[in-house]
């Protein structure tokens, strides 16, 4: 590096915010997980399951996934360092593994193995490419125009950046294009996440969120179990 450039400090003002670092973005993100529990409420009503079994409903290590989840939604702190550039996607996969291990110690319950296989295949994409990769075609598709050349403008280590050839996970990335009313983009690791998260509320509502014969077979014992 001898000879170019000094490296420009970060700073979290002067860098490149894409549609999902606005606070519509995370307004559509959370109406399509909305969607996905609503299609898993309904679908549990309609296998005769009841509300009231969710209140026995014990998830170990809840409280990491608000923090997983804040993490995701706060805006990077300035650091004055070269490697500064890397603090958003490192947030970013921060939360995506703070997120696993909720996953991983409750991994017996029902839907929770297509979530953990979801943060996979995310926080692979995140580490490879240095930031979630965000198609241009999919953008168009709802749209987000507007979007495209913020992203092309957003630097390495950014939590999203417009999609290109370089990208080695590409399709892994946020290529799926959700139209009116979400106007969202996702990935097919948030399908597998939205769609674990589904099943584990159909199999919570009929008493059998855990995989465990014993509890599964006995009708005395339909309610979740699982503890802290």
């Amino acid at each position: 590096m001898s000879g170019s450039a000094a490296p420009r400090p970060y700073d979290v003002e002067t860098r490149a915010e894409g549609p999902w670092d606005t606070d519509g973005a995370d307004g559509a993100g959370m109406l399509l997980i909305g969607a996905f529990l609503a299609i898993g409420l309904l679908l549990g009503w309609g296998l005769n399951g009841r509300l009231r079994y969710l209140a026995d409903v014990r998830i170990r290590a809840w409280w990491l996934a608000p923090l997983a989840l804040a993490l995701q939604a706060a805006p990077a702190p300035t650091v004055q360092a070269d490697w500064g550039r890397f603090v958003p996607a490192g947030m970013l996969a921060l939360s995506f593994v703070l997120l696993m291990v909720v996953v991983t110690v409750n991994l017996r319950s029902r839907g929770f193995g297509l979530i953990l296989l979801g943060l996979v295949l995310n926080l692979g994409v995140i580490l490879v490419s240095q930031g979630m990769p965000v198609s241009a075609h999919a953008l168009r598709e709802i749209g987000h125009e507007e979007d495209i050349q913020a992203l092309a403008d957003a630097e390495p280590g950014d939590k999203h950046h417009l999609a290109t050839s370089e990208d080695l996970l590409r399709p892994l990335g946020d290529v799926i294009p959700v139209r009116e009313p979400f106007d969202a983009v996702m990935s097919p690791g948030d399908v597998l996440m939205y769609t674990g998260a589904a099943r584990f509320l159909v199999a919570a509502m009929r008493g059998r969120s855990r995989r465990d014969p014993e509890l599964d077979d006995s009708p005395d014992q339909r309610r979740t179990s699982t503890r802290y």
